[in-house]
C-alpha cells in the first residue's frame, strides 16, 4: 500500500480529485485544481503524463484503452471528450440530446457507454458504437424519472438526481441518485440518496436507501398512516415489524417545475422540520430550518402536482438566510405569498416588516391547529401571526398588520419555544428564568423551565404551573431539552441523545421517560435542531412520537399506548 499526494494547497483551497479511471498497468486521476488529467503507472505511481481538460470530473475507460472525461462539470453544462491513452483528442461523440446534463459516464462489459443524465430525462442513456461511430441504443428508466406521471411518486427506475452509473461483469447496472444531483455549494446534504442495482432486462435488482438527514416527521392529519418529513412522504403499516414499518412513497421538491422553491435557496441548511396542518379542509405544510430561521409554507394539488408540495408561502427571518431568494427585499424579515400560484417568487408578492416587532433571531416557531404561527423570541418576546383564511391561488394569508406582539411572560427572562392549543386557550413556553438562566454553551436548547399559562387570549392568561425540565451539562452525555411538542394529553420533551420526557399536560407531573430500545442498539442520538420532536396521537390511544436523529441520519419513531 502507497500513498500518493497529487495536490499540496493552503487548507481552505479547493483540490479534490474528482475522477479515477484504471486498467492493471495505469491510473488516470481528474485534477480540475491543475486543470488537467494526470497519468501515473499503476504499480510505482511514477507520473506518467499529463493533458490538459478543463474542470474534469468522471473517468471511464474504455476496453481499447480509450478514456471518456467528463469535462466542465462545475459550468452547469458539462461535456464528454474521449482521448486516447496518450491523451489525444478523438473527434467521435456521443449523440447526446440536447438538454442532457450529463453526470458520469462508465462502460460496461458490451463495450456499451453509459451516462447518468440529470437532465429532464433521468435517465441513464446508453450508446453503441457501430460502424465507427456512436449511436443511442436504449435507456434505463423512466423517461422524466421520479416527476413524470403523477409527479413526485417513488418507484423503481423512477430515478431522482442521478449522481453516478456504473456496471459489471455481468451486465448489472448501478445507479446512484440524492434527489438534486451533484452540487458543488450547500445544500444538498438533505434531499436523501439511493444506490440501486438493475437487471440486464432492467428489473431492479435491490436498492439500499439514505434518505434523511435534519430531517423531522409529521403526520398528514387528513391520512393517519401517511408521515411527512422535510421533503419525502411515508406510509405506515404498524403491523410490521420494527424497521419494516414504514415505506418511501413520495419526493416533495420539484426543481423542474417549481425551480424557485426555497428549499434550493435557503442558506444555513433548507427547511426540514415539518409542521402539517387542515386549514379549511386542505393540508398544508410548514417547515422550518435547522436553525429555526424560516418558516416555509407548502399546499398540495393532488390531482396536478402528484406528491409535490407547492411553494405557497415563506416567512423570513435572517438576512443571511434568504439572501439567494430571487427578487427577495433585502435585509430579511419579510413575507412572501405566492399570489398567481406559479410558485415564483416575484417582485409584487414580498412584504416587508415595518411593525418594528422583527421575527429574526428566535428559536421557537409554532403553527397551531387553527393556522396561527407562533414565535418565540428570545428575550423580545412571542408573536402571533393569524390565519387569514386562504387566498384565490389557495395560499394561506399571513400579515404584519394581523400580527399581534406579547410580552415575555413570568417567570421568564427568555423564551425559546411557544406552543398554542386553540381548544383550551392554553400556551406552553419554555425558555430561562433569571433563577435559571441561560447558558451560552446551549443555544439550541429549548430552557430550563417550561410554563402553562391558560387563558391566553384573554389578556389576563393564568399561571397554571411551571416545572424545572432536565439540565445537567456536567455529566457525558449532558442532559438538556432541545425540542418540545404537545399532543393528546402530554408533553414531551427531547434531549439531545434522543431520550423523551413525557409530562402530565393537565398537571405538568413526569409521567415517564421512553428510551432508545434494542432495535437501534440501545442509542441515538445527536438531536440538533429546535423542532426535533413530534407526536401524534392515534385512534386506538397509542401515541408515536418522532425524534430528529443526526448522528445517524433518521428520524426515531417511538410506540407508546398508556395505560
Amino acid at each position: 500500500m502507497g500513498f500518493l499526494m497529487v495536490n499540496d494547497v493552503p487548507g481552505d483551497a479547493s483540490a479534490e480529485i474528482t475522477g479515477l479511471a484504471a486498467s492493471d498497468s495505469t491510473l488516470y486521476v481528474a485534477n480540475p485544481a491543475r486543470g488537467r488529467i494526470e497519468v501515473y503507472d499503476a504499480q510505482s505511481q511514477l507520473r506518467k503524463s499529463t493533458w490538459p481538460a478543463h474542470d474534469a470530473a468522471h473517468l471511464a475507460l474504455e476496453r481499447d484503452g480509450t478514456l471518456w472525461v467528463l469535462t466542465d462539470a462545475r459550468s452547469g453544462t458539462p461535456h464528454l471528450a474521449h482521448y486516447t491513452a496518450s491523451g489525444q483528442h478523438l473527434d467521435d461523440t456521443l449523440p447526446l440530446p440536447d438538454d442532457t446534463v450529463a453526470t458520469d459516464v462508465a462502460v460496461d462489459a458490451q463495450g456499451r457507454v453509459l451516462i447518468a443524465d440529470n437532465g429532464p430525462r433521468q435517465q441513464v442513456l446508453i450508446f453503441s458504437k457501430r460502424n465507427g461511430r456512436y449511436q443511442a441504443c436504449g435507456t434505463l428508466g423512466e423517461r422524466g424519472g421520479i416527476f413524470s406521471g403523477a409527479a413526485g411518486r417513488a418507484g423503481p427506475r423512477r430515478f431522482n438526481g442521478l449522481t453516478g452509473v456504473g456496471a459489471d461483469a455481468h451486465g448489472n447496472v448501478y445507479v446512484a441518485s440524492n434527489g438534486l444531483g451533484p452540487r458543488y455549494d450547500a445544500p444538498g446534504e438533505t434531499f436523501g440518496a439511493s444506490l440501486e442495482s438493475y437487471a440486464p432486462n432492467g428489473r431492479q435488482r435491490w436498492q439500499v436507501q439514505g434518505l434523511l438527514f435534519v430531517d423531522g416527521a409529521w403526520v398528514d392529519p387528513a391520512r393517519p398512516d401517511s408521515v411527512y418529513t422535510g421533503n419525502k412522504r411515508f406510509e405506515l403499516d404498524l403491523s410490521k415489524p420494527a424497521g419494516q414499518q414504514w415505506k418511501y412513497v413520495g419526493f416533495l421538491s420539484n426543481r423542474f417545475r417549481y425551480p424557485q422553491d426555497p428549499v434550493f435557496y435557503t442558506d444555513r441548511w433548507p427547511p426540514g422540520l415539518p409542521i402539517a396542518r387542515r386549514l379549511k379542509g386542505r393540508t398544508f405544510l410548514f417547515l422550518t430550518d435547522m436553525y429555526a430561521d424560516h418558516l416555509a409554507i407548502y399546499r398540495f394539488d393532488a390531482a396536478h402536482d402528484g406528491e409535490t408540495a407547492i411553494p405557497a408561502g415563506f416567512i423570513a427571518g435572517d438576512e443571511r438566510a434568504v439572501a439567494k431568494v430571487p427578487n427577495a427585499p433585502p435585509d430579511g424579515d419579510w413575507i412572501w405569498r405566492d399570489a398567481n400560484g406559479n410558485g415564483r417568487f416575484e417582485a409584487a408578492e414580498f412584504s416587508v416588516n415595518s411593525t418594528g416587532n422583527l421575527l429574526a433571531h428566535g428559536w421557537g416557531w409554532w403553527v397551531d391547529s387553527n393556522g396561527d404561527v407562533w414565535r418565540a423570541r428570545n428575550g423580545q418576546g412571542i408573536y402571533r401571526l393569524r390565519f387569514g383564511g386562504l387566498d384565490r391561488s389557495g395560499n394561506p394569508i399571513y400579515r404584519y398588520a394581523d400580527m399581534t406582539a406579547y410580552p415575555v411572560p413570568p417567570p421568564f427572562s427568555d423564551v425559546r419555544r411557544a406552543i398554542y392549543e386553540p381548544a383550551t386557550d392554553s400556551l406552553y413556553v419554555t425558555g430561562y428564568t433569571p433563577q435559571a438562566g441561560v447558558d451560552a454553551r446551549y443555544w439550541k436548547e429549548a430552557g430550563r423551565v417550561l410554563a402553562r399559562y391558560d387563558k391566553w387570549s384573554t389578556g389576563k392568561p393564568v399561571q397554571r404551573y411551571t416545572i424545572a425540565l432536565p439540565w445537567q451539562t456536567g455529566t457525558q452525555p449532558g442532559a438538556t431539552v432541545i425540542g418540545v411538542t404537545v399532543e393528546g394529553a402530554y408533553v414531551f420533551a427531547v434531549e439531545p441523545v434522543g431520550i423523551v420526557h413525557v409530562y402530565d399536560k393537565a398537571s405538568g407531573s413526569e409521567v415517564g421517560v421512553i428510551k432508545p430500545g434494542p432495535e437501534v442498539g440501545r442509542t441515538s442520538g445527536f438531536v440538533d435542531v429546535a423542532n426535533g420532536v413530534s407526536a401524534v396521537r392515534r385512534s386506538n390511544g397509542e401515541y408515536l412520537v418522532f425524534v430528529e436523529e443526526d448522528a445517524r441520519g433518521k428520524v426515531m419513531m417511538y410506540r407508546w399506548k398508556p395505560v
